[in-house]
């Protein structure tokens, strides 16, 4: 190739690679932006600050990052927003749920279900403040409307498993902690606590030792194991000396 000729295709080469050289220069840049989902929608919610979905996506992501108060700010303005946005009360009430201001969530909670009465995930939280408070059969009636709705989570069940031993009815508790199994086979808590229900409820040591068993063995390096592992060694010695009544349970 002549000199006039490699010129030639040098200077039809040059725009391509200027634009590569530009397109390079604004993929990194965008890389540095959204880095993370804080920066993405703290840049989009900056830009589109009158639009309520980036001050919810940025709300729910320090929410996720353990900013809470950060995220408070950012619901709040969903809902200046966009005052009859259901999801935005049920985001703030959580917000104030986990530091521990159930009055100020449960009114939020009361505006979402106002908003949307068929919203599941509102009574399931609001069913966990009158828990908390020791309302047990306020707290009931809203997880059963949850579950009515078909919110299938096993923390629903699993509360609701907790709250009938804690008024006696054992084995409507057993049924819930079975279905919470059955929903999240890997929890051991449940396993725990079904065990633990069996042992000192039912006094059936076979099931006790059963779900102990089956908790151990999905978490074997849980904290919680440990803790199991002295519930089987328990029963099995109790078993063992034929007198299951020297052990109480706690």
């Amino acid at each position: 190739m002549d000199m006039k000729a490699h010129l030639l295709l040098l200077c039809e080469l040059i725009p391509f690679i200027a634009l590569i050289s530009i397109f390079s220069t604004l993929t990194y840049q965008r890389n540095i932006l959204w880095k993370n989902e804080l920066t993405l929608w703290g840049d989009i919610a900056l830009k589109s600050p009158l639009k309520p979905r980036p001050h919810v996506n940025l709300g729910n992501a320090y929410d996720r990052a353990g900013l809470t108060r950060k995220a408070i700010e950012e619901h709040k303005r969903v809902i200046t927003l966009a005052p009859d946005y259901a999801k935005g009360y049920l985001n703030l009430g959580v917000d104030y749920y986990n530091l521990g201001k159930f009055d100020e969530a449960l009114a939020l909670y009361k505006t979402a279900l106002g908003l949307n009465p068929e919203n599941n995930e509102v009574h399931y939280n609001i069913g966990l403040i009158y828990h908390k408070q020791g309302k047990l059969k306020e707290a009931l009636t809203e997880y059963k409307k949850a579950c009515e709705q078909k919110f299938n989570e096993p923390d629903v069940h699993f509360n609701m498993g907790t709250l009938y031993g804690q008024i006696g009815l054992i084995d409507e508790s057993i049924q819930e902690y079975k279905t919470a199994i059955e929903l999240a086979p890997e929890d051991i808590f449940v396993y725990y606590h079904l065990g633990k229900t069996y042992l000192e409820h039912k006094r059936d040591y076979d099931k006790a030792l059963l779900y102990f068993k089956k908790g151990q063995k999905v978490k074997p390096n849980h904290p919680l194991a440990q803790k199991i592992n002295t519930f089987i060694k328990m029963i099995e010695r109790a078993v063992n000396n034929q007198n299951p009544k020297q052990y109480n349970g706690h």
